[in-house]
């Protein structure tokens, strides 16, 4: 919890401070490459690209520092200088475009890109004093792309506390095998930091609801 808050807080922007969006000054960097065509980099499921995306990072591979370093080892680049990826599709180089992840497998490609224009366009509209965050004086990263569902979380989640080994078990006798990070803090938080208000279900029902109101006898 104290890891999620942190992490938030980091890449929040402050009117006080004057941030620039969060993706035009961070981006998050893959090293688990499945597929690479010309077009761009195709990576894994995971809940780290999820979360990512959710933020509205641009996404590259770490080609795209190995590249840089290159560059700066031949004297083609200035040292002090760190390097970024475009966000601009007009301006971007093809061997830079090659190293931005577009997606992952068995998903739609693109997600990364539209949802790093979401997250500008919405850091724009709250500098402007407009959207519906133009009141909060901290932006929280997002997209607001699910600004307009409504998520009811229903049905069995990964536990954040089960061991490797239990996790391990859990995964031989499943279905579907898990890595362990969809729990339900962490679908939480990705749903929010699209914009979709969330409703747990089990907290909504909890014993103490349901008991209040009935008498000893109706609850024996």
């Amino acid at each position: 919890e104290d890891g999620r808050g942190q992490f938030l807080s980091l890449l929040s922007s402050s009117k006080n401070d004057h941030s620039t969006a969060v993706p035009s000054s961070c981006f998050a960097l893959s090293t688990d490459k499945e597929y690479a065509f010309d077009e761009g980099v195709v990576v894994p499921r995971s809940f780290q690209f999820y979360l990512a995306v959710a933020c509205g990072l641009p996404i590259v591979d770490i080609s795209f520092l190995e590249s840089h370093s290159k560059k700066k080892r031949l004297g083609g680049m200035n040292h002090q200088h760190y390097p970024f990826p475009s966000i601009d599709k007009k301006k971007m180089a093809e061997e830079e475009k090659a190293t931005h992840v577009i997606g992952a497998s068995n998903h739609n490609w693109y997600a990364p890109q539209k949802a790093t224009s979401a997250a500008i366009e919405r850091h724009s509209l709250w500098t402007s004093g407009e959207g519906i965050h133009a009141s909060s004086d901290t932006l929280l990263p997002g997209t607001d792309l699910l600004q307009n569902y409504s998520v009811i979380l229903l049905g069995d989640f990964d536990q954040p506390s089960v061991s490797k080994r239990v996790a391990k078990k859990k995964a031989k006798s499943a279905e579907t095998t898990s890595d362990g990070s969809c729990t339900k803090g962490n679908i939480t938080v990705l749903l929010q930091l699209c914009g979709a208000n969330v409703y747990d279900v089990t907290a909504m029902a909890a014993p103490k609801h349901i008991k209040k109101g009935l008498s000893k006898t109706q609850l024996t």
